[in-house]
Order: structure tokens, then sequence, then C-alpha cells
């Protein structure tokens, strides 16, 4: 009997194992090809925006100018974050770190948002409450997490988006905090908006896009700097982001690019 318990089990263990693997391939394949999906139209758009920038001189417009700065900067960004969401997945190495000033990152962040905002009569303001924090790590992971939060802050929101962002330095932690009027999260959906795919049911919205991995990559990079990141939400008034990152943040958790 003892015989046959073993080879059940070994065999039930074995067909988890392979159903693990399988899985783990699965998700691999669906990174790729999500990928390669984004780094065709993305090459085509910079070619496209690249030539019209040769013409430039003979726009008179100054917003068309203005907006196309824009689609050159944000292709610019979401080509580094296709790569990001590689190294994020696989835990890749590569990235140098640098010194930089968190505030600038951020103010460039709003700055490629002011024209959707603009289209969606809201607002943005950011507010240093420091002159300047000298932060080090990769920069590109800080405008991921700006953008991402940014760009949720816009698509839950039934009304013109007004979004406050500042940041501070508070007991050895650097505070960043971005607070919006949107919809709102329930406090049963809180606990589970930093897992993978996972969706908050949108009640009015019916059509916003995306694939459930924006807050999961915040969570990630926050994590690798050692920091956390607390949510506070009413529905209907508006969410609270509040990320806390340690001064001194030489020894990371994880590696992630």
């Amino acid at each position: 009997f003892s015989i046959i318990f073993v080879m059940v089990s070994y065999l039930i263990t074995a067909r988890m194992f392979r159903n693990e693997r399988l899985m783990m391939e699965q998700t691999s394949d669906f990174i790729n090809n999500m990928v390669h999906e984004f780094q065709t139209p993305l090459s085509n758009i910079r070619f496209a925006a690249s030539l019209i920038k040769k013409r430039e001189a003979k726009i008179d417009d100054p917003k068309i100018s203005e907006y196309l700065s824009v689609i050159i900067n944000e292709n610019h960004k979401m080509e580094n974050n296709v790569v990001e969401i590689l190294k994020i997945s696989g835990n890749e190495n590569g990235h140098q770190k640098e010194t930089f000033d968190l505030n600038k990152i951020i103010e460039q962040v709003c700055a490629d948002f002011y024209p959707r905002t603009e289209s969606l009569n809201g607002d943005i303001q950011f507010i240093a409450k420091q002159a300047e924090i000298p932060f080090t790590g990769v920069s590109n992971h800080f405008k991921l997490i700006t953008s991402n939060l940014i760009d949720n802050a816009l698509k839950y929101s039934l009304q013109a988006p007004k979004i406050n962002i500042s940041t501070e330095i508070k007991n050895a932690n650097i505070v960043l905090k971005v607070h919006d009027n949107g919809i709102g999260i329930e406090k049963k959906h809180i606990n589970r908006i930093f897992e993978k795919y996972y969706r908050v049911p949108t009640g009015d919205l019916h059509n916003v896009k995306g694939f459930g991995l924006g807050l999961t990559y915040v969570r990630k990079i926050v994590d690798q700097y050692n920091g956390k990141i607390e949510v506070t939400s009413t529905k209907d008034e508006g969410t609270v982001f509040t990320i806390f990152l340690p001064l001194k943040n030489e020894t990371h958790k994880n590696t992630i690019g």
C-alpha cells in the first residue's frame, strides 16, 4: 500500500510541476508576444514623428509643435517601458545607477501629461516641498512610477481630473504622494490592486484599457528600493498613493534591470 501511495504522490507532484512549468512558459510567451506587438507600431510612430519634426520650421501653429514634442517624448518613454517590462518580468540586470533630482523627473513626466490633461479640462499640480531631492537609482524607474499613477488618475475619473503631486523629505524618507479626485477604490479591492492582471471594477467607466500590470510594476520598483507604498481611497471622492523611499538605498531587496 505504501508503495502505491508513494507512486500516486509522485505522479501528482510531477503533474503539478508540468502544469506550473507550462503556465510559466505561457506567461513568458504572452509577454514576449505583447512586447513584439508594441515594438513595431512604436518604431513606426517614431519614424513618422521624426519626418514631421524635420518640417517643423514650416508649421505656423506653435501648439502643433508642442504636441509633436509630446508625441516624440511619449514614444521614447513607451519604448523604454517596453524594455522595462521585459527586465521586470525576467529580473534581468543591466541598468547603471545614477544620482538625479527626483523633482526634475516628476516635473518632466507631468509636462508630458499636460496636453492630455488639458483635453479633459483637468489639471496637474506638482508641489516640491524641497527645492531639490537627490536620489541614487535608475531614473527611468521613477518615470514609470509617476506615469502609471498619473495615467490611472486620468483613466479612473468621471469628472475633470484634478491631480495633486507632492514630494518631501521626512524622517529619513523621500515621500512621494499622488492624490486624485477619481472614482476611488472600494476597501475590498485595495489589497488586490498590486496583483498581476487584477482590474478593479469600474462601474460607469466602460472604456478603461490596460493589462492590469501598471501597479504591479510600481510595487515591484518600490520594493526594489526597500520602500513601501500606502493607498487610501474614498469611493467617488478619490485616491491617494503615498510612496516612502529611504534616503539611503544602497541595499536593494530585488534587482529589476
